[in-house]
């Protein structure tokens, strides 16, 4: 399958999930999972892959360094997330 500016059908998902606060190391370790995943399971195609970070909260650093980031046409996805209860959890994207 080759990327062609058309919404793709099959897309991987790179999700790296941290306990508490994510650094920006943890960028750079989400940007080499899906290098990896685009050199050895999705064809080279770079554009079939969404890195997604998941923490309890983002320093500056972390969201400046995932904003600067440059990793196909698509950024990092960021997110908080915050435990309601025993069976909830919210998510909610943190703007870039």
């Amino acid at each position: 399958m080759r990327y062609t500016d058309f919404p793709l059908r099959y897309q991987f998902s790179i999700i790296e999930l941290k306990r508490d606060e994510a650094k920006p190391k943890d960028v750079s370790q989400v940007i080499n999972y899906s290098k990896w995943v685009a050199g050895r399971l999705a064809n080279t195609e770079i554009e079939t892959v969404q890195p997604i970070l998941i923490a309890y909260r983002f320093n500056k650093e972390t969201i400046k360094k995932a904003k600067l980031s440059e990793f196909s046409n698509r950024a990092i996805k960021l997110f908080k997330y915050k435990v309601i209860n025993e069976t909830d959890i919210k998510f909610e994207e943190v703007e870039l």
